[in-house]
């Protein structure tokens, strides 16, 4: 292993660990778990790098999935012992439907479930996107440019940047200058998330080819 993909791999395994640290204690060794088996599968040290930023840039609104889950759990297992609701071999079995938002639900139907409580049947609504605040995402990126190697080209819809899985993510579109590098590209993600108040992937003009190209610059909307 040379020393790039050395610094790599490092950076693979800090994301992943800063992300798990963000959600409920007793969730982080699980999905630890998963996300290293997920990263391992990928081919090459940039797309492994690729996947641990777009789950670190995740696991925070996954943290607040997870926490309303527990609640939810624990609560409605008090309420129906209180209430004397089981009785006998059978048990009422409540519907609760929650609305959440975020990419991963698996974790949070298994804590539904996995608390000793009743059988929970959820439903699952995605609400529409925050609104896009043109003016404020016009001075950011240009913070953002001024910093980092990018001019930011377009909006892209929703799932184009498929490293970052938030429902509520902001996909652009960029072109690179020289000199940027994928831990640049990391960073600009990270600190647009921050600025933005929602997760960001960025794609770049030059990594798209062929019929994907015409298609994703086709749908780029004018920032």
């Amino acid at each position: 292993m040379n020393v790039l993909s050395k610094i790599f791999h490092s950076l693979t395994k800090r994301l992943v660990k800063m992300a798990a640290a963000r959600l409920p204690a007793s969730e982080r060794a699980r999905y630890k778990e998963e996300w290293e088996a997920h990263i391992a599968e990928s081919p090459t040290i940039w797309s492994r790098l690729a996947v641990a930023v777009g789950i670190y840039l995740s696991a925070r609104r996954l943290a607040s999935v997870l926490t309303l889950a527990e609640g939810i759990s624990k609560g409605i297992s008090t309420q129906l012992r209180q209430e004397n609701l089981y009785r006998g071999p059978q048990k009422i079995e409540p519907k609760i439907v929650v609305n959440v938002t975020g990419g991963q639900f698996g974790g949070f139907l298994h804590s539904l479930v996995s608390n000793g409580g009743p059988e929970l049947s959820v439903e699952v609504k995605n609400p529409r996107p925050p609104r896009l605040d043109r003016e404020e995402l016009a001075k950011q990126l240009k913070l953002t440019e001024e910093k980092f190697p990018l001019h930011f080209t377009g909006i892209l819809p929703r799932g184009t940047a498929a490293h970052v899985f938030d429902l509520d993510a902001l996909d652009l579109l960029a072109e690179k200058r020289n000199g940027l590098s994928l831990l640049d590209l990391a960073g600009a993600e990270i600190e647009l998330t921050d600025r933005l108040g929602r997760p960001v992937g960025i794609v770049l003009e030059s990594g798209l080819k062929g019929n994907d190209r015409e298609r994703v610059l086709a749908q780029a909307e004018p920032i």
